[in-house]
C-alpha cells in the first residue's frame, strides 16, 4: 500500500520536470570574443566564417579584394560571420570588443555580420575616420547590404558592402578582384594547374603531328621493297 503514493509522487516529479525544459529551456551555447578564430592568425586571411553562410569561391573572392585593397592602401578589413552575438547587449558592442581585441589598429576595420539578427556592423579605427566617416558607413550598410540579407542573400550583401568600403578607403575594385591573395591559396594553385596542363597539350599538339608524320615515312619505306625479293633469295 506504501508504493502506490510513492510512485504516483515521483510520477508527478517527472512530468513536472519534462515541463520545466520546455517552458524554459537551456540556455543555448553562449560566444565569446575568444571564441572567434583570426583569420590572420589561422591561415594569413581576411574572413572567419563561423556562420556558415558563405561559399568557398566567396570567401576566396573577398580574400582577393581585401589582400588586393591591403596592397594599394594600407588597410585592412576583417570579415567575421557570427551565428549571434549573445550574451552581449548588442551587436556593436561584441563587434568594439572583437575589434579591441585582436588589435585590428587605426587602419583596420571589422565587418560583422550576425546571421539571426540579419544585421552588420562596421567597426573602423581612428585612422579610417575622415576616409569612412560613420554617415558613410551607415549608408553602404543600408543601402548595399540590409537589402541583400532581406532577402536572404548574405553572400551578395557582404560582396557588395565589402565592394563599396573598398573603393570609399580609394582601391580600385576592377584590379582588387583580379589580385590574387598569394602563391599558395588553393584558388591559385588550380589557375596555375590548369595554365600547365594547357600548356602541355599545346606541345602535344605541335609535337605529336610531326611524330606521326616521320614514323609513317619510315612504314612506307619498309613496303617499297619488292616482295620478290625474299622469294628469289630463298630459291637459291
Amino acid at each position: 500500500m506504501l508504493c502506490v503514493p510513492f510512485t504516483a509522487k515521483r510520477a508527478f516529479w517527472v512530468v513536472c520536470l519534462c515541463f520545466s525544459f520546455i517552458l524554459f529551456p537551456l540556455p543555448s551555447y553562449a560566444l565569446t570574443v575568444q571564441d572567434v578564430p583570426n583569420p590572420q592568425e589561422e591561415y594569413g586571411g581576411w574572413v572567419t566564417d563561423m556562420a556558415n553562410i558563405l561559399s568557398p569561391n566567396t570567401e576566396t573572392k573577398l580574400n582577393q579584394m581585401i589582400t588586393g585593397l591591403n596592397r594599394q592602401t594600407g588597410e585592412e578589413i576583417v570579415v567575421v560571420t557570427v551565428p549571434e552575438t549573445t550574451p552581449a547587449p548588442s551587436l556593436k558592442a561584441f563587434s568594439t570588443k572583437l575589434f579591441n581585441s585582436w588589435n585590428l589598429g587605426k587602419k583596420g576595420i571589422l565587418f560583422l555580420v550576425s546571421k539571426s539578427d540579419r544585421r552588420v556592423e562596421i567597426t573602423t579605427g581612428y585612422g579610417i575616420e575622415s576616409l569612412l566617416p560613420n554617415g558613410q558607413v551607415s549608408g553602404i550598410i543600408q543601402k548595399e547590404i540590409i537589402p541583400q540579407f532581406r532577402q536572404g542573400d548574405f553572400e551578395e550583401g557582404i560582396l557588395a558592402g565589402i565592394k563599396s568600403v573598398a573603393i570609399k578607403l580609394g582601391g580600385d575594385v576592377a584590379v582588387l578582384q583580379d589580385l590574387a591573395v598569394d602563391s599558395n591559396n588553393p584558388a591559385n594553385s588550380n589557375q596555375q594547374s590548369g595554365y600547365v596542363a594547357l600548356g602541355i597539350l599545346v606541345i602535344a599538339a605541335l609535337v605529336l603531328p610531326s611524330f606521326w608524320y616521320f614514323s609513317s615515312l619510315g612504314r612506307r619505306s619498309d613496303s617499297d621493297i619488292p616482295s620478290e625479293l625474299g622469294s628469289e633469295t630463298g630459291a637459291d
